[in-house]
């Protein structure tokens, strides 16, 4: 059964982004209390977000580089970042909802995010 977690994540998109990159590195290495992950999927609104996202993960955390990339490309990373239109394969336990949407094949992850 998924676990549903629901985290405040500002005001605005930015924000929410930002946020997000910080939580993948938390979940990654197991700090503050959160479940510990070997794969994250990120759901975005839109490609536009998906790539604002992309760009914030090689800035985030500040003192690792997580390998991270765009569902679309065809390369292996430990955190795959979607949007509505995009399939995810099924190897991550996590799942960080930044849209208002919620992703198909929600029941296929151990802990899900909504933020």
């Amino acid at each position: 059964m998924t676990q549903a977690i629901f985290l405040a994540s500002g005001n605005t998109i930015e924000e929410a982004l930002s946020f997000a990159a910080s939580l993948i590195g938390n979940i990654l290495i197991g700090q503050k209390e959160l479940p510990a992950s070997d794969r994250v999927d990120v759901f975005c609104d839109d490609i536009q977000d998906a790539n604002k996202l992309d760009n914030i993960l090689w800035e985030k955390p500040k003192f690792a580089i997580i390998s991270h990339q765009l569902v679309t490309e065809n390369t292996e990373g430990i955190v795959r970042i979607g949007y509505p239109g995009t399939k995810f394969g099924l190897e991550a336990d996590c799942l960080i909802n930044i849209s208002p949407d919620l992703p198909r094949d929600l029941d296929t992850y151990q802990f899900y995010y909504q933020l």
